[in-house]
């Protein structure tokens, strides 16, 4: 059975283990940076990207995970229309689903740093996740999705905000 997840403005929070994995890496390197430089360590901008990520999946989107800011339009292709994503850093891109019936968010994939955002380049982060997709890599079936997905949980340390 799966950890009750935790609730932001009315929203359970659920993430892929594409996007968990991502986060958990960044979480560990964050450590080792506070560790290392235990003055400065808030500077650094692996912890900055880290913060930004959090911020986004725990405070600003369940603020309105409709907002019109978080919309690409076609830029997946028409069939993806119902996927979402944010920028919470200059080139990264944040995709996720949500479903108002269910009160529900989850976060899929976010791109690294191998795959920054640029138009018309094979790694651009919209291209890498639409082949993701179209592969079945990444279910795009609601059902499917949230059943392959963890909950976030009060006792994840990799989603806390203040590493």
């Amino acid at each position: 059975m799966k950890p009750r997840p935790i609730v932001v403005n009315g929203w359970n929070l659920y993430t892929h283990s594409a996007f968990k994995e991502y986060m958990r890496k960044l979480a560990i390197a964050v450590r080792k940076i506070k560790e290392r430089n235990p003055e400065s360590w808030e500077r650094n901008n692996i912890v900055s990207l880290y913060k930004a990520i959090a911020r986004c999946c725990l405070v600003e989107i369940p603020n309105d995970p409709s907002d019109s800011r978080y919309r690409q339009g076609n830029t997946l292709g028409k069939a993806y229309r119902h996927w979402f994503r944010a920028k919470p850093a200059n080139r990264h891109r944040l995709f996720f689903r949500y479903d108002a019936q269910s009160r529900a968010i989850v976060y899929v994939w976010i791109n690294g740093l191998k795959q920054l955002r640029t138009a018309g380049s094979k790694r651009d982060p919209y291209v890498v996740f639409a082949k993701l997709l179209e592969k079945g890599d990444m279910p795009d079936s609601w059902p499917v999705l949230i059943e392959r997905c963890d909950s976030i949980d009060e006792s994840d340390s990799d989603w806390q905000l203040n590493s």
